[in-house]
């Protein structure tokens, strides 16, 4: 939807200012779409957040090194990231239709950072050296989950 002018006059042939005033734009009527886009993103941004905490946790315990190269992998995947995607939405008659949508940018940046710690992961995984990457001790490499350790039972 164009924006008009916040400012506008009328001139007359001569110059002269016939009408002057302010203008506002009228808000776009809400669709069904819009609804279930908002949704969508939430949803999103949500997963997104979750895979970004994980992610950051092993992020802060890499040198700086290896946080260079994590950085450079995030924006090599950022740059070439899609930034729309597409959603389902019902018409009034029942059927489903696709709508293309803007991704979050917050949602890119926190999905590329955790591409980037699980493509090292994964080299580390095979015994493949990028910096100084160490994944961390107590989680489980294959599913990430948190490994306690084993008590040992004494004697009482």
């Amino acid at each position: 939807m164009r924006t008009p002018p916040k400012f506008f006059w009328l001139t007359n042939h001569l110059g002269s200012i016939i009408l002057g005033g302010m203008t506002k734009t009228i808000p776009a009527k809400p669709t069904r779409a819009d609804g279930a886009i908002k949704r969508v993103q939430a949803e999103f941004m949500v997963a997104s957040f979750d895979r970004m905490k994980s992610a950051k946790a092993v992020y802060d315990m890499q040198d700086s090194a290896t946080r260079d190269a994590i950085d450079r992998m995030q924006a090599l995947l950022i740059r070439i990231a899609r930034t729309r995607m597409w959603v389902a939405v019902e018409n009034k008659k029942g059927k489903s239709e696709r709508v293309i949508c803007d991704l979050p940018h917050d949602a890119i940046w926190n999905n590329a950072l955790y591409m980037a710690v699980q493509m090292l992961k994964d080299l580390s995984y095979m015994d493949i050296r990028v910096a100084n990457f160490n994944w961390p001790v107590d989680l489980c490499m294959e599913c990430g989950t948190e490994i306690k350790p084993i008590r040992k039972k004494g004697r009482a």
